[in-house]
């Protein structure tokens, strides 16, 4: 899901990336913006994790 983030008067992109089943905890991982890529094999992985 992309969003975007109201900051001091500019937006910033964002994803969000659910699980498929229900919810049972979280994980935020930041990154900085110097790669300008916001798809990454490792959190769509987490996200889709069934534990």
């Amino acid at each position: 899901m992309e969003l975007s983030i109201d900051v001091d008067g500019g937006q910033l992109p964002a994803t969000l990336d659910l699980p498929a089943g229900p919810v049972r905890g979280a994980v935020v991982a930041l990154h900085g913006a110097e790669a300008r890529e916001r798809s990454y094999f490792c959190y769509a992985h987490l996200a889709g994790l069934e534990v």
